[in-house]
């Protein structure tokens, strides 16, 4: 599932004053501290809020709207995204290793998702067979 944030930087609707705005957006989201309200209008760019499905994420946008701010909402990149760099020669670079051409589709990905699962150790104790339990099968 995809995940969006909402970014605003303090422009304003065409027609609408700054200081208007401010007080709205001030009044709207909650913004009680002066410093922080003037960070939001400074023309860079600030993360109003993130991980948001896109029907909220658009519902915050038109929010900012409202008041008379302009703002957007973008598609987050996860963290731990794959990116191939393929070098015509029947092989593809994954993070620093080489990935044959010849894995079938999806296999980068579910290799990827392995490696940053944290490692089981399994015990020679947990290996033992148990005695059947009296009460049946579990």
């Amino acid at each position: 599932m995809s995940t969006y944030r909402v970014v605003f930087w303090g422009e304003t609707l065409p027609g609408k004053q700054k200081d208007s705005v401010m007080l709205a957006f001030a009044d709207r989201f909650g913004v009680r501290n002066g410093k922080q309200l003037r960070a939001l209008f400074s023309g860079r760019v600030n993360v109003i809020k993130q991980g948001l499905d896109q029907t909220y994420a658009k519902r915050l946008v038109l929010a900012i709207e409202s008041i008379g701010g302009i703002s957007r909402m973008e598609l987050e990149t996860p963290q731990n995204a794959l990116s191939f760099e393929h070098s015509g020669e029947g092989e593809a670079q994954l993070a620093g290793e080489l990935v044959p051409s010849t894995y079938p589709s999806g296999l980068a990905e579910k290799l990827e998702q392995a490696r940053s699962q944290p490692r089981k150790h399994i015990s020679p104790q947990a290996t033992a067979r148990r005695p059947p339990s009296p009460f049946g099968t579990r």
